[in-house]
């Protein structure tokens, strides 16, 4: 008879088992394809659950004998526990994968595609830098590229994310890699000599630090700066405002904004037209 103490360490051996599975197939898979220690591990914290496929598969082995009642038991306690704790962990990924990552790093283990672009120590300074790139930065990128292509060669873009390098640089930006947590990686990459610094990821998609944050550090680090960041809502973009940002950002208001000027001629095309009051002088 298996004890409490004794299942207790059995369903704990069973999620770490895979916890570390997954860690042990995805991370190394994301570093071969170049996605980056960061994304991997992110990735595989998330995915840190038992299949409920598993439970058919030891149901079926429990009918042929194969899989004691017990062990089916203990499969299905460690799946309800490790959906409970995967919920934390999916919070807390950020912090965890860092973790991670630095302990790699301190281990020997280096990023592959990670080297900053060569453009950036060839060619004319890089005075416009974008802390982060995510959907708003790239919608940026491809509206310089289409309607401002000199800029390209002025346009620094600091990013983890490695997946982004190859497209960025095959479009003739330059890419560094940096983790805009720590100031430092700003500072060794050059932020001093910024003309214009924007930050257009809100603090909904940023991980580890906040646009306040970055706004601090940029005004240390790049003084005469033209500031440009971006808020989720009224109050913080008074907040940035008071912190010194020239310009704040607000992409529900823009969104607003544009739906308004859709919406505006819709409307007034289909005017309805005003019926004329009956004449009570009539008959």
């Amino acid at each position: 008879m298996v004890t409490s103490s004794r299942l207790d360490l059995l369903l704990g051996m069973a999620i770490g088992i895979v916890i570390a599975s997954r860690l042990a197939t995805v991370v190394p898979t994301a570093w071969l394809l170049r996605q980056g220690l960061m994304t991997g591990t992110v990735t595989a914290l998330n995915l840190a659950q038992v299949s409920e496929f598993s439970l058919v598969i030891l149901g079926l082995g429990v009918g042929y004998g194969h899989v004691t009642p017990g062990l089916q038991g203990m499969v299905l306690a460690a799946m309800l526990l490790a959906s409970v704790l995967s919920t934390y962990i999916i919070v807390f990924n950020d912090r965890i994968a860092r973790l991670f990552v630095r302990i790699a790093r301190a281990l020997g283990s280096r990023e592959r595609g990670r080297e900053t672009s060569e453009s950036l120590h060839h060619g004319p300074p890089r005075d416009i830098v974008l802390l982060g790139c995510f959907r708003e930065g790239l919608a940026l990128l491809e509206k310089v590229e289409a309607e401002l292509p000199a800029l390209k060669q002025r346009i620094l873009i600091i990013d983890f994310n490695v997946a982004l390098k190859a497209r960025l640089e095959g479009a003739g930006f330059a890419w560094a890699y940096g983790d805009l947590a720590h100031p430092e990686t700003l500072v060794h990459l050059g932020l001093e000599q910024a003309h214009v610094i924007f930050s257009s990821i809100s603090d909904t998609f940023l991980k580890g630090t906040s646009n306040r944050r970055l706004l601090m550090h940029a005004r240390q680090i790049a003084p005469k700066a033209h500031l440009v960041f971006t808020a989720d809502d009224r109050k913080s973009e008074e907040d940035l405002r008071a912190l010194g940002a020239q310009e704040v950002i607000l992409p529900a208001q823009v969104v607003a904004d544009r739906l308004v000027q859709i919406l505006q001629p819709l409307v007034e095309r289909r005017r309805p037209t005003p019926v004329a009051a009956p004449d009570s002088s009539a008959g």
